[in-house]
């Protein structure tokens, strides 16, 4: 459940306000304590050390990987000798709030992100372009364009008698859309840079054509066969120094995605699967990396992840206490015997990637996920109590539909029911799409739209709605065709629906425990994280 597993980083407008507000002062000698106050939710306190460990136990590995990566950029920024100023950093800071001044703060409170942390973010996307351009610099040949037609012929003697035809003088645009497997676009791919699709543009331009000339023999493609027709070859020096600039953006901004893993290639990394909790004597200088020749200290990770995660880790602590109160308030308990079960369901649904999928990726301890299982389940139980499910969130509906681009045409469609045409024959006819609402069945929930216009017309199954109904952005003329209450559900269609109403009510519940258990907030996240400096 996202609300508690990754709570979002946009946070309310009155949790960004209080958190920028001016808390009481760091402790103006030592460090602060980890015992020290940083929030209280109701009755309850949140602590420095707590904070700390829950950014240690659910953002440490994300963190060390995002600080691997910023080691690898400056050893390859002094490979290629290219460094950033602060100048620049200023330059391009200037140039992100322009326009955007007054909300620029507001921006960084919804990215969970601190001045400091945003100016360094700032500086390795500078530096990260530049290795690029040093790397692997746009050459004038990566400007160029081709335009190409192609036609994919399941067989070599296929592909062959095409070949044979286009001789011959048949039109080859013609030959496409007669015989290839792709038809699209008529099989014509017109000014593409290699980045475009680089596999069709290999062909293209290995096949070496000349303009209007197709390929002498079949090019074997998958399982497939490739004939193309080059049509035309862009020079980029024929091309206005404007759109020169646009490609050259363009192919930076495709050869950024592989920057960092052909980086990192060079370097030997050394970094924890897990990042766990320090020992009592654990140093600020003591390594929890290690990329290449420098080393990641405990101080780096624990600044970085004040920066970049101490507002979400923060606003999740908030949550649980408040959840927690409130479980509390209305009596509702978890045991152990019911964690177990849904500890063994979610295991047994992930099957055996339970390991990468659930705790690999993240980097987090099974006793990390089981901690944030038990708050989704217990957020679940409160939900079920506050808002218990009633026969009628039960009740399923089934509804044929007509879809119609516009009201005016679903008004028609309607009048020519009223005059005793069939929904299906007025389909038929118009060439209007038509079939059951997905899902067959579904809940008051899952389309409430229709849902509640048919419910409000008390319209019975075999009838046809008096007023079309907008979806998205189409309008549906519905025929109820059925009505089930909640005796007609098996045992998992059960547990199934009662999940998606939990789902459906589970922020607003949420963020109402929040407005109940007042949230104030004693030392802001930039002072946390200026204190790690320190």
């Amino acid at each position: 459940m996202h609300t508690l597993n990754r709570r979002s980083f946009f946070l309310s407008t009155l949790a960004v306000a209080a958190s920028l507000c001016a808390g009481p002062a760091l402790a103006q000698a030592g460090k602060l304590a980890e015992s020290t106050v940083v929030a209280r939710v109701g009755e309850a306190s949140i602590t420095h050390g707590a904070l700390k460990a829950q950014l240690l136990k659910y953002y440490g590995k994300t963190a060390v990987e995002q600080l691997v990566d910023r080691s690898v950029l400056r050893q390859e920024g002094a490979r290629y000798q290219v460094a950033v100023t602060d100048a620049e950093i200023d330059a391009r800071v200037a140039t992100l709030k322009k326009g955007v001044e007054a909300r620029f703060q507001e921006a960084l409170d919804a990215a969970g992100l601190t001045p400091d942390g945003f100016r360094e973010q700032v500086r390795y996307t500078l530096l990260a372009e530049k290795v690029l351009k040093a790397k692997w610099p746009v050459r004038p040949q990566d400007l160029v364009k081709l335009t190409f037609r192609y036609a994919r012929l399941r067989t070599d003697r296929e592909a062959k008698t095409v070949i044979q035809e286009a001789r011959n003088g048949v039109d080859f645009a013609f030959l496409v859309l007669q015989r290839s497997m792709d038809k699209r676009n008529g099989g014509l791919y017109e000014k593409i840079l290699r980045i475009d699709n680089p596999a069709m543009y290999r062909l293209a331009s290995e096949a070496n054509l000349r303009v209007n000339q197709v390929s002498p023999q079949p090019i074997p493609a998958g399982g497939s066969y490739i004939v193309l027709k080059l049509e035309g070859v862009s020079d980029p020096a024929q091309t206005s120094a404007a759109e020169r600039e646009r490609d050259t953006q363009r192919i930076y901004a495709f050869r950024m995605m592989g920057l960092m893993p052909s980086s990192r290639k060079r370097y030997k990394i050394e970094a924890p699967a897990v990042v766990s909790l320090p020992a009592a004597d654990a140093k600020p200088e003591d390594g929890v990396a290690k990329v290449g020749a420098e080393s990641i200290t405990r101080k780096a990770l624990l600044v970085h992840l004040f920066d970049y995660f101490g507002r979400g880790a923060l606003e999740q602590l908030v949550d649980r206490s408040g959840l927690t109160q409130e479980a509390a308030r209305l009596g509702v308990k978890l045991t152990e015997a019911e964690l177990n079960a849904r500890v063994e369901e979610t295991k047994k649904a992930a099957g055996s990637s339970f390991a990468e999928t659930a705790l690999g990726v993240e980097g987090i301890t099974e006793d990390a996920w089981r901690e944030r299982l038990r708050y989704v389940v217990l957020a679940e139980k409160v939900v079920d109590a506050k808002a218990p499910a009633g026969p009628e969130d039960l009740q399923r509906l089934t509804v044929r539909f007509v879809r119609a681009n516009n009201r005016a045409d679903a008004e028609a469609i309607l009048k020519q029911i009223q005059s005793g045409a069939m929904l299906e024959q007025i389909a038929q006819q118009r060439m209007l799409t038509t079939g059951i609402l997905q899902p067959r069945a579904f809940l008051r929930v899952e389309v409430p739209s229709v849902f509640k216009a048919i419910t409000e017309a008390s319209l019975a199954p075999g009838q046809v709605l008096e007023q079309p109904v907008q979806l998205a952005n189409a309008w549906l003329v519905v025929k109820l065709e059925g009505r089930f209450g909640p005796e007609t559900m098996t045992i998992q269609e059960r547990q199934a629906a009662l999940r998606k109403l939990r789902s459906s009510r589970m922020d607003g519940i949420l963020n109402g425990i929040r407005k109940q258990y007042a949230v104030e907030y004693r030392v802001p996240i930039q002072a946390l994280a200026a204190e790690a400096r320190a």
